[in-house]
């Protein structure tokens, strides 16, 4: 009777035991894992003019689902859809005019494509992400307030957004923790962008227009395979 209750409670330990093996299981080329998450944090932005603005970096929330394949111990790629809101801020205390200030957010969805590179020290990884983003623009809000900007600051608020589709490079460190088929990261990341969101020829009063953003941001990810 005691061995028959023994063969029970082995039946019973067998799943456990399998998924704790297969949730310890190392990533390979042939044998890939994949994770599915979530994203959310928060973004500083400014935009690069050229002759340059005195600005004040703008603000944003950025929140995104993600999905990672982890080929090796050391590597994996995230791609990943993300909501973003990035722009310009500007503020200048003159004269009694002392709240003076215009902001521009822009709407944006992304579709970062990083890839990782880690050192792994037991649960923890610690390493770096970089890769292309691409970029579609939704909309804008603008908030103005005060009555002395000067005609240069009234054109330029005035500028029209030309060039929906952004792109760039982004990159930055990164570490994580693993328990079971979780994980959670922080990463901390810089965009440069390669295009123009105004126009930039030569009877348009400025000859550069790019972005430029920092985000920290928080994923948690589950192991599917």
């Amino acid at each position: 009777m005691l061995y028959k209750k023994v063969i029970l409670c082995l039946l019973l330990c067998l799943p456990s035991l399998l998924w704790g093996q297969r949730s310890e299981r190392t990533p390979t080329l042939t044998h890939p894992t994949l994770y599915v998450g979530a994203s959310a944090g928060a973004s500083a932005s400014q935009l690069l003019f050229m002759p340059s603005v005195s600005q004040t970096l703008l603000q944003g929330i950025r929140v995104g689902f993600m999905a990672t394949l982890a080929n090796s111990e050391y590597t994996d790629f995230t791609f990943e859809v993300a909501y973003n809101q990035r722009g310009w801020q500007e503020s200048r205390a003159q004269g009694t005019d002392k709240e003076r200030f215009y902001l521009r957010k822009m709407n944006f969805i992304d579709f970062p494509i990083l890839c990782h590179l880690y050192y792994p020290i037991r649960r923890a990884k610690v390493g770096i992400k970089m890769g292309p983003q691409i970029g579609l623009f939704l909309g804008e809000t603008i908030t103005s307030k005060g009555t002395s900007f000067t005609p240069q600051e009234r054109v330029r608020q005035s500028l029209k957004v030309v060039n929906t589709f952004a792109w760039g490079l982004m990159g930055g460190p990164s570490i994580s923790y693993s328990w079971g088929r979780h994980r959670i990261e922080m990463d901390i990341l810089v965009y440069y962008g390669f295009n123009d969101i105004f126009s930039t020829t030569i009877r348009d009063p400025y000859s550069k227009s790019s972005e430029l953003f920092g985000m920290l941001k928080l994923n948690y990810l589950f192991r599917l395979l």
